[in-house]
Formats: structure tokens, sequence, C-alpha cells
């Protein structure tokens, strides 16, 4: 399924807004974003019982899953926050989760 046109310029204007303006960054990123959504928005439910969290994230001892079970937004903090080029766990919550 091609691209359509306005989306590409949409899309291209908001990296450029967050300063990335190397076209073949800009197309790689357009690339993956595509390759991993399809382009359809998707939302990840961070909802894990303490054993589930231990079967996904096999570092987090049970102490540390106890306290994070069915706590989305404290999960997505742990797990996320400060880590794969995302802000400040807070923000990560907001930016990956949040609908």
């Amino acid at each position: 399924m091609p691209l359509d046109p306005e989306l590409s310029k949409k899309f291209v204007a908001s990296l450029e807004k967050y300063g990335i303006t190397n076209k073949y960054l800009q197309a790689g990123i357009i690339a993956v974003t595509y390759k991993e959504s399809n382009f359809v928005p998707k939302s990840e439910n961070l909802k894990y019982s303490a054993k589930r969290i231990m079967e996904v994230w096999k570092k987090i001892p049970p102490e540390i899953a106890s306290t994070l079970a069915n706590n989305p937004e404290k999960l997505g903090n742990y797990v996320y926050g400060n880590k794969y080029g995302n802000g400040t766990a807070k923000m990560t919550w907001w930016f990956e989760f949040s609908e």
C-alpha cells in the first residue's frame, strides 16, 4: 500500500518540527514506522499481573513486579522511562500509552 502524499507531507513536517531534516533519516523513520504499524494507530495495554510482568520482563524481581501489577502508568514509567530515546517517565507514559 503506497503512502498517501498528504500523510507523507504531514509526517515529514512533523519530523522537521523536531529537527529531523536529513532526507535519508526521514525515509528510514517512515519505512520503519510503516513496517511496524502499517500507519494504523496502536496502543499498548500495560495492565499486567505481577506474574505476567515477570514473564515479559524477566529481570524484574517479584517484589518490584508486585508494586507494578495492575498499574499501567507505573509499569510504563518503570519499563520505558528514560530509555530507548524516551524522555522522563511521565513523558513516556503520556506519549506512548495515553489515548
